[in-house]
């Protein structure tokens, strides 16, 4: 692969991945539930078998044990009010990254929001 081609490349990825969604956040889309968005993380089909991406979930792993979760929210919307209260209840660090969309975060998130429905799971027993 060239340098040309792979300037394409990361031109078109930025171009598919940037804040195409800027204006049209809903209450209804911002209150999603915990199952809706692992679910939208998994539509983005990312390759399980990728390094970074095991890497980054083996890291929100060790944070989930060390007690440090982090939450990487991308695009223009900030985490809705009833997001606010869950990631406070289970002591979760909201970092904006605006409109750029990282995959090996979108993994670390993956870990991140299944733990915290297992909590929710289990605290509704």
């Amino acid at each position: 692969m060239n340098f040309k081609s792979l300037i394409y490349i990361v031109l078109a990825l930025f171009l598919v991945f940037s804040c195409k969604n800027k204006t049209t956040g809903t209450s209804e889309n911002n209150s999603k539930s915990v199952v809706a968005r692992i679910d939208s993380v998994k539509q983005l089909q990312m390759n399980k078998i990728d390094s970074l991406c095991i890497e980054y979930k083996n890291i929100a792993t060790a944070d989930i044990q060390n007690k440090s979760m982090k939450y990487y929210n991308f695009g223009q919307l900030p985490p809705d009010s009833i997001w606010r209260e869950k990631f406070k209840k289970y002591n979760v660090k909201v970092i904006t990254k605006n409109c750029i969309l990282i995959p090996e975060l979108l993994c670390y998130n993956e870990i991140i929001l299944s733990n915290i429905a297992k909590q929710e799971r289990e605290s509704n027993k």
